[in-house]
């Protein structure tokens, strides 16, 4: 029993010192506004505060600043507000809001506040900043006008601005504004400006002048709250009246009127520098407060433009800012909701890539089906082909063997005398020449076929090559019989020499020189040689008969010979494939040039060391 007892006290004792905590935790603020709740920027402030009242108790004091004259009104206003804080419970921090709730502040922090911390924001006079850096535990953000902008805008919406109607009063802020943009415009004198203080006239004597302007010009409205008769003027209903007279588009450095008429601007954001200053005075403890001495200046938001208002001025639309925020911009003739509109868009998507897929399957299976046509074709001609060369290949070796085994018959008989011998021997000879070379080129192109084409690289000096080949195929061409001329012509180098396979080179040029021959019956054979950029040219000419037009694409498929050659020319089709390949093996080009009775030249390159 004595336990429970206990064990009551305890949890009854716990949850007083939480809850003491949990109240203590929670921030009083006393937040000081300058101005009335009706005050165009309260609209702003008021949502910062709204956002911050579950973590804070907040009391929240208006000084009514433009309403009436500034220092008999304060005067009042501050005692007032003094006295209904002497009575309450000391405050956590101190937030302020625009010039007059500073100074009020400042001038009571003895009395009223002593070692208390002050937030301020929205404070752009000079003299009062400074009063607060010399005081200890005050901080806050200026704000300072960007003029700069705002003018930057009005120049890009009518490159052909010319002049600035500025409108200004003497009150606390319409002074220390207009004080900024005067400096500015000392540095930047690139447009001229004309000033109305309505704070040393009146507020018809202002309308009737607005009315007068026309043209290239533009107004920058900084403050129109209290003229010289000390009448204070809602800001709705002054920028209504200036709207309404105004043959110029107005601009504004506040949020305030942007989208009421006000072309645009690149404006102070109220709402952000109280939730700025609120959030400090929530973060940090008492002590990090009144060590707090950094006054910061609040940077302008992105610009602001009414569409509706610049087009009503006839301003270049196009010109605004990509970044920017667009007021009353006309929407479309039917409105959908986003997640209608983003499903109707994503359904549309869906259904492109169908058809695209659609397209694409059809397309490639028309592709699919021209290439198996293709294939087809060439499986079929290259049967024919096929059959041709067997066929073919039957009647070339059968022709060298009936000539060796018919001719060393005759061998046998003992009646022939030597010279007959010799001649037989040497038709025996040079049928196995032609046989040894139509087996080699078929071992060749099978070997191609299988990718087994055997390639052995040395230095292959290409002069002297090129005149033993010579001295083959002028023997070649006296054993025929044949009155042809045949001539080396290469300017080259003794020592010149190439990376490659001697043999496969020997057999390419040589492959060439025996076409030439062959269809060659009289004239002349040439085999030339130079060095272009970084490859070596080859060529073989011959004054033969020539090769038709239609056969010059497929001269180097295997076993395509022009029909008229193969009536007359022994052949298999093979050799100039076979070239091809070794060409290739080389990463060189081979082509030919022809004329159907007149010759025909053959070029290939080679890559130089």
């Amino acid at each position: 029993m004595i336990n429970s007892k206990l064990l009551t006290i305890v949890l009854l004792f716990m949850f007083i010192a939480i809850s003491g905590n949990a109240s203590d935790s929670v921030k009083r603020i006393l937040f000081i506004n300058s101005y009335s709740p009706d005050f165009p920027t309260y609209i702003h402030v008021g949502k910062a505060i709204s956002e911050a009242k579950e973590k804070a108790e907040f009391d929240i004091e208006f000084l009514y600043g433009k309403e009436t004259d500034n220092q008999t009104h304060f005067y009042l206003s501050k005692e007032f507000l003094t006295k209904k804080i002497q009575n309450r419970t000391s405050y956590d921090v101190i937030v302020t809001v625009d010039n007059l709730a500073l100074d009020f502040a400042l001038n009571k922090r003895d009395s009223l506040f002593p070692n208390t911390p002050i937030i301020f924001s929205g404070v752009e006079d000079k003299y009062l900043i400074e009063r607060a850096r010399e005081t200890m535990g005050v901080s806050g953000i200026t704000e300072f006008c960007p003029f700069e902008e705002t003018i930057k805008l009005a120049k890009l919406l009518n490159p052909k601005l010319n002049e600035l109607i500025v409108l200004t009063d003497n009150t606390i802020t319409g002074k220390a504004n207009f004080e900024i943009f005067d400096k500015y415009y000392s540095t930047n004198p690139d447009i001229n400006y004309t000033t109305i203080n309505i704070g040393e006239s009146t507020i018809q004597k202002m309308l009737a002048e607005i009315e007068e302007y026309s043209g290239n010009k533009a107004i920058l409205l900084i403050s129109a709250y209290r003229d010289s008769t000390n009448n204070y003027y809602h800001f709705h209903r002054t920028l209504n009246q200036i709207i309404t007279l105004s043959k110029i588009p107005v601009y504004h450095i506040y949020e305030h009127g942007i989208g009421e008429g006000i072309v645009g601007g690149k404006p102070i954001s109220h709402y952000q520098m109280v939730k700025k200053a609120l959030s400090k005075a929530l973060l940090l403890s008492h002590d990090e407060l009144l060590a707090d001495t950094s006054i910061t200046n609040m940077p302008a938001r992105e610009y602001i433009v009414d569409y509706k208002a610049a087009s009503l001025y006839g301003l270049n639309i196009k010109a605004i800012p990509g970044n920017a925020t667009v007021l009353n911009k006309p929407s479309s003739t039917f409105n959908i909701e986003k997640p209608v509109f983003y499903f109707i868009l994503i359904s549309i998507g869906l259904l492109i890539l169908f058809i695209l897929f659609l397209f694409y399957t059809m397309q490639n299976k028309k592709r699919m089906n021209y290439e198996l046509m293709v294939a087809k074709e060439k499986a079929e001609e290259a049967n024919h082909l096929k059959t041709a060369f067997i066929t073919n290949m039957s009647h070339e070796i059968r022709t060298p063997m009936n000539s060796i085994v018919g001719f060393s018959s005759l061998l046998r008989s003992t009646d022939l005398n030597y010279e007959t011998r010799g001649q037989y021997c040497q038709i025996i000879e040079n049928n196995s020449n032609h046989l040894l070379t139509l087996i080699s080129d078929i071992i060749d192109i099978s070997k191609i076929e299988s990718g087994d084409f055997a390639f052995r690289l040395s230095k292959v000096h290409v002069l002297p090559l090129l005149k033993n080949l010579i001295v083959e195929f002028e023997q070649k061409i006296e054993s025929l019989g044949r009155n042809i001329n045949i001539e080396l012509k290469a300017s080259l180098p003794e020592n010149l020499y190439i990376v490659s396979d001697k043999v496969r080179i020997t057999q390419l040029v040589s492959n060439l020189l025996s076409n030439a021959v062959k269809y060659t019956t009289e004239g002349n054979i040439t085999l030339g040689c130079s060095t272009k950029n970084d490859e070596l040219l080859v060529f073989v000419r011959d004054t033969g008969i020539g090769i038709s037009g239609n056969y010059i694409d497929k001269i180097f498929d295997r076993f395509v010979r022009e029909e008229d050659a193969k009536k007359v020319y022994d052949g298999t089709g093979l050799g100039l494939a076979i070239a091809k390949s070794i060409v290739k093996k080389f990463n060189g080009k081979i082509w030919v040039e022809s004329e159907k009775g007149k010759g025909t030249t053959f070029y290939f390159t080679h890559q130089l060391s």
